[in-house]
Formats: structure tokens, sequence, C-alpha cells
């Protein structure tokens, strides 16, 4: 009995998100002649695509940058880009990006890495990536003239700067406070009472302000890279003319498409789930696109043909590399 439950679980972890893929296609789709699909996948070019990959793999490099800083050197620069290649390739695999968590600690505590710093490492960047985030869109509200976000995006960005400051510089003293009122339960709790004093000292390592500034510049730069790749698939599926307003709304468009990540329930590979709030955030936005979730579906099928191509050949050559020392 036990193990029939196993295995309907494993079942439907599976099956409910092909259902609902399936039904969002159908769904947004069903009326859309083919021959339409087919024109809105053509009109991509390879140019487009090359450029797309281009700026694709400069945010890899510079997120791998990022965790060979945060990681200490401690691991040969190649391996942590084919790591960030499989974190790439696995944000969208389950909710919240914990999948993504999952590889990424795997294989770094596999190369010698323990595990409270691999898992530190990657919730520091998450923090880095929501500062850059609110500091980009911040920049690009100011390019956007009379279609100026509304006042509580605004509060909503100055709220992410401020909290992501906030543990920043002050989540060692916090943790150190915690670990004050905590003293007599975590005595009993030897294990994660060691556990938290990684975290400690992991964050002592990395609270020099050259390196802070140094994380947030590389930040900026991922952030970067990864709108302007995007924004180029998404003139290539449009043809409209890139500007710098169209631009600034399409990042704020895509950055609030992401939130799909963390709906509890998606679709396989997020497929349809992130077409559908791409469809609904930009009808929001005003944007006159004559198929809003086409034009999403297009933009997310190229992207993840070339996220999960590339991701699958990097795992599956880290997967079977021997351990090995970590190497700085």
């Amino acid at each position: 009995m036990v193990q029939w439950g196993g295995m309907w679980k494993k079942i439907l972890r599976w099956l409910v998100p092909c259902l609902l893929t399936a039904g969002l296609l159908y769904g947004f789709l069903h009326d859309t002649p083919l021959a339409e699909i087919g024109r809105a996948f053509g009109r991509i070019t390879w140019s487009a695509v090359g450029l797309y990959i281009a700026l694709s793999l400069t945010g890899v490099w510079l997120r791998a940058l990022r965790f060979h800083v945060l990681l200490s050197r401690r691991l040969r620069f190649v391996d942590l880009f084919l790591i960030t290649l499989v974190y790439n390739f696995s944000v969208d695999l389950l909710p919240a990006r914990s999948a993504a968590l999952a590889f990424y600690d795997y294989f770094t505590k596999k190369r010698g890495v323990p595990l409270e710093k691999g898992t530190s490492s990657f919730l520091v960047a998450m923090v880095y990536d929501a500062l850059a985030l609110a500091l980009l869109l911040g920049a690009a509200a100011a390019m956007m003239g009379e279609r100026l976000p509304s006042r509580s995006i605004l509060l909503g960005l100055l709220a992410i700067t401020l909290a992501s400051a906030a543990f920043i510089f002050g989540m060692r003293p916090a943790l150190r406070l915690l670990r004050r009122w905590l003293h007599g339960w975590l005595e009993r709790r030897p294990r994660l009472g060691a556990g938290l004093d990684s975290v400690e000292d992991y964050l002592h390592e990395h609270e020099g302000m050259s390196e802070r500034l140094v994380l947030l510049t590389l930040s900026l730069g991922i952030r970067a890279s990864k709108y302007v790749a995007l924004y180029v698939l998404f003139v290539g599926v449009t043809g409209g003319a890139p500007t710098l307003s169209s631009f600034a709304l399409v990042s704020f468009g895509v950055a609030a498409t992401e939130l799909s990540s963390f709906i509890p329930i998606q679709g396989l590979g997020g497929i349809g789930t992130w077409e559908a709030a791409f469809a609904f955030i930009f009808s929001q936005l005003g944007l006159a696109l004559e198929n809003p979730f086409l034009t999403g579906l297009v933009i997310h099928v190229v992207t993840q043909f070339w996220e999960y191509a590339i991701g699958l050949i990097s795992f599956l050559y880290l997967a079977l590399q021997k351990k090995g020392p970590a190497a700085a």
C-alpha cells in the first residue's frame, strides 16, 4: 500500500504539470491557426538567436564569476561555469527555484564545498539578484515617460532595495542575536547549532565592502544581460523598432512574469503557466500585441530549448566526472 501511494505521488508529480501545460496551450491557442503559429516562430532570425545566445552566455559567465567570489575561489571556474548552466535550466523545474538550489548544492558538495557554504552562497546570490533587479527596474522606470509605473510598484521596488540591503549588511548581527535568544534550545540540537555557526562564519568571510561592490556590479551585469537578451527575442517576434522606452516596459513585463515561478503548481518546465502570466502582464501594460500568449510562447520555447540543451549537456558531463579536489 505504501509503495502504491509513493508511486501515485510520483505519477501525479509529472501528470499534473503535463495536464496543466496541455490545458493552457489548448485554452489559449485552440482558435489560432497553425500557419499563424508557424509564422510567429519563423519571425525569429538566426542572427537574433545568435545574439540571444551570446548575451545568455555572457550572463552565465558573470553568474559563475559571482559564485566564484562567493565560494572564495574554492572551485575551478570552469566547473562553476558548468554548474551555472545546470542552475539556469533547472530554475523552472520546481517552484521557487528549489530544483536549482538542489542541483547547485549537489554539484558544489560533490567537489568538496560544505553544504552550508554552498547553500549560503546560493541564498546570498539570490539577495543580490533581488537588489540588482530593483535597481535596474528603478532605472527602467525613469525611461518609461508617460507610462511610469504606479506608486505601489515603485514603493515595492524601494521595499525590495531596503530589504536586500538590510540582509546584506545586517544578516550576521541578526544571526548572532538569534543565537543568543535560542542559546538553550540550540544546545540541545548541536547539529543545527553547528550549521548556524558555519553560516555565520561564511557571512563573516564575505562582509568586506570591496567584495560587496564587486558582487553588486556582477549582479547588475547578470540582470542587464538577461533582459537585453530577452528583449532581442521580443523585438524579433513582434517586429517592432527597438527603443529605450519599450525596452524598459518589456523589462518590467518580464520581471513580473518571472514571479510565476513561485506558483506552487506549474506547467511542465514552466510551459503554459509562464506564457499565461506573460499574456496577462503584457495586456495590463497596454502593449498592442496581437497574440500575447503566442508571443510569450515563442520567446519561452527558444530560451528553454537553448538552456535545456546546454544545461543537460553540462549536467551529464558533471555527473559523469569523478569527484575531485576543490581548486582555486
